[in-house]
């Protein structure tokens, strides 16, 4: 339990730049790991169609209300960007892979480097049946797509 002269101390030393001499109860206040996280690999597939293949990894605690989870995932250089397909999330709190095929009909079909993004998205429905996209987690990063053979 923090203590208010613990607080103070805190307090105090980041201001003066001790923080390295804080106590260790004070790392036990870290924030915990987010329920809902997706990543995207440092490089993807390419093959001689252009079919694209993108992976990562995601965590997803289940949502509170019936519906499913997916992640999908696109690739982007510049203005153009091409849908990577989508798979189904297991949402149980731990941490699972994901992978992704499809057709680069706009973004580059061969090697290089190109921008990458994944989200979870879930999917609820309302009242009239009608599926509503629900964003849990996002992430973008620059990757590089290597040939395959």
């Amino acid at each position: 339990m923090l203590t208010f002269k613990a607080f103070r101390l805190a307090a105090t030393a980041s201001t003066v730049g001790l923080v390295p001499l804080l106590p260790a109860p004070m790392a036990a206040l870290a924030a915990p790991p987010p329920a809902n996280s997706v990543g995207v690999d440092r490089s993807g597939w390419v093959d001689a169609e252009g079919a694209v293949t993108l992976s990562g990894s995601y965590r997803c605690s289940a949502p509170a209300k019936p519906g499913s989870v997916f992640v999908g995932s696109n690739i982007r250089q510049g203005l153009q960007s091409s849908g990577v397909g989508g798979s189904t999330a297991v949402c149980d709190g731990k941490a699972h892979r994901w992978r992704n095929t499809g057709h680069a009909n706009q973004a580059p079909r061969g090697p290089g480097g190109v921008q990458a993004d994944a989200s979870l998205l879930w999917l609820e429905r309302n009242r009239q049946g009608i599926p509503v996209p629900h964003v849990l987690a996002t992430t973008e990063r620059d990757i590089t797509l290597v040939a395959r053979p």
